[in-house]
């Protein structure tokens, strides 16, 4: 009879697992879905009316490094301990709890970070690469063929090189990168904490 019971708690954690889960891929779906459109329609407008060079460069950069610095997370939430964030907890420092909460959730949050983020940063450069190239040169042919292949060439090396940069960066600092990832989050209670322990200066 205790055997039964057992077997039919486990079985009820394991449809929960499941039905979290598939709730959670379905967020995800449709949440990089809408994402997704929503940048690269912003992008798409930004970027039609681009005649210098110089500004769609500058977006690009932005969303390379956005991409990096997603990935840097993603990264350094799988790897951190909890170890020091529980005791920052005990102690109330703010943001040790929202640093927790990411570390708990590491597969989740690393997959937002690494493959929704670094996805949809991937397809907004290559869009915007592409613009670029119609940017620096009016003729078709060879020319505008390898222009193109080449600004894709180089989005492409950055993007890797900087996120390999960026994932030994986040492996030697991972607890310092969440706990401050974590005080990012808090921080309506960090400026609180800062304000209070400011020295009150004498009328």
């Amino acid at each position: 009879m205790n055997q039964k019971k057992s077997a039919a708690k486990n079985g009820g954690k394991v449809n929960n697992k499941q039905n979290s889960a598939a709730v959670y891929t379905l967020v995800v779906f449709v949440g990089t879905f809408f994402c997704a459109c929503l940048i690269a329609l912003v992008s798409e407008l930004v970027l039609k009316n681009m005649n210098s060079f110089w500004l769609g460069f500058s977006v690009l950069v932005c969303v390379v490094l956005i991409g990096v610095f997603f990935d840097i997370i993603g990264t350094a939430v799988s790897v951190c301990g909890q170890t020091h964030l529980n005791a920052k907890a005990s102690k109330r420092i703010p943001g040790a709890k929202k640093a927790l909460g990411l570390t708990r959730n590491a597969s989740r949050v690393a997959n937002i970070c690494n493959d929704v983020i670094g996805d949809v940063c991937g397809t907004v450069s290559g869009g915007i690469g592409t613009a670029l190239a119609a940017v620096l040169t009016t003729s078709g042919g060879l020319v505008g063929l390898l222009i193109s292949v080449g600004i894709t060439g180089c989005i492409a090396a950055v993007t890797v090189a900087g996120k390999a940069l960026g994932k030994s960066f986040a492996i030697d600092k991972a607890d310092d990168i969440i706990f401050n990832v974590g005080r990012l989050l808090d921080w309506p209670e960090v400026v609180r904490a800062y304000l209070k322990q400011r020295p009150k200066t004498p009328k």
